[in-house]
């Protein structure tokens, strides 16, 4: 949905509205959403947009995780994402650091 969309043209609502579409779980959702925050922050790291559009966003809430990823969805994930986002999880899973804080490191 999201893979030839120019962040400068983003805005929550589209979001919002791929998130109703999806027809997903709270926990995905917040998924989604921190996947997204570090998209965005990546694009004004390159200068591309000024502020994150995803900081509107709210944080989803919901029942605790009652399941982990299966080795063949890790490598599914892993192995269709971006070269940044393939680190991004390659770090997350041999760490057990979550996006948000990866993001937040200093270097």
């Amino acid at each position: 949905a999201f893979e030839a969309f120019n962040p400068e043209d983003f805005k929550p609502k589209h979001f919002y509205q791929w998130i109703a579409a999806k027809k997903i779980t709270d926990s995905m959702a917040q998924l989604y959403r921190s996947v997204m925050v570090c998209t965005m922050a990546l694009a004004i790291e390159e200068g591309r947009i000024d502020a994150n559009p995803m900081r509107e966003v709210k944080n989803w809430t919901g029942g605790q995780r009652n399941r982990y990823l299966t080795d063949a969805e890790y490598l599914s994930v892993r192995d269709n994402a971006n070269p940044t986002l393939r680190a991004i999880i390659t770090i997350s899973l041999q760490t057990g650091q979550r996006i948000g804080k990866q993001s937040r490191r200093q270097s």
